[in-house]
């Protein structure tokens, strides 16, 4: 980020100017870094139907040493779910996402939040939000959404919903987190 100070007569102007901010992201293992990225402790809960949800350490959307993504791969007569619950707020909005990378097949991703009451995501969900289908290309893209949390909720279940039929693709780097900030490009006050 860059300042720069300027005096006008008795005003003085301040002026920042920087890549635009997003909060923190709430899901642990959020890069795939490790062959236990979708082991227990990992954050990621997985359920196979038909095909395989793998770590793989290619292909690789973040390419840094012992870093992967999640590899579909197979005939997913349903699909391959990976899901993660983080605690929220309510009346809140949140962005969330990954970045997908499709091989070969028709491979979508269906994507959506479940609310719960609990920020461990037990018992019946309060809500859901729309669910979305995000298309994979031969080349990584970015997928994203915004939601707001319903009244009365404290916990959030990121699903990602991998492949219908055959299909070979990869997900990596998911975040779930508040919305970027834009960054304060003028400020003006008075030196006395």
């Amino acid at each position: 980020m860059s300042h720069h100070i300027f005096r006008a007569g008795g005003l003085l102007l301040a002026m920042a100017s920087g890549p635009v901010l997003a909060g923190p992201n709430l899901l642990s293992n959020d890069r795939f870094d490790n062959a236990n990225s979708l082991g227990p402790g990992s954050g990621w809960t997985v359920q196979n139907s038909g095909g395989t949800l793998t770590w793989a350490t290619s292909p690789d959307h973040n390419g840094g040493p012992g870093s992967g993504s999640v590899h579909a791969v197979g005939n997913f007569s349903l699909t391959g779910i990976l899901h993660q619950c983080v605690s929220v707020a309510p009346n809140t909005d949140y962005t969330y996402g990954a970045w997908l990378l499709l091989a070969s097949g028709p491979g979508p991703v269906l994507h959506q939040v479940n609310w719960f009451a609990s920020a461990n995501c037990s018992g019946n969900s309060l809500s859901s939000s729309n669910a979305l289908t995000a298309q994979g290309t031969s080349s990584w893209a970015k997928f994203s959404n915004t939601v707001t949390s319903p009244a009365g909720v404290t916990g959030a279940d990121l699903t990602f919903a991998i492949g219908f039929g055959a299909t070979d693709m990869s997900l990596d780097d998911a975040f779930f987190g508040l919305p970027p900030l834009a960054p304060v490009s003028l400020q003006s006050f008075d030196v006395k």
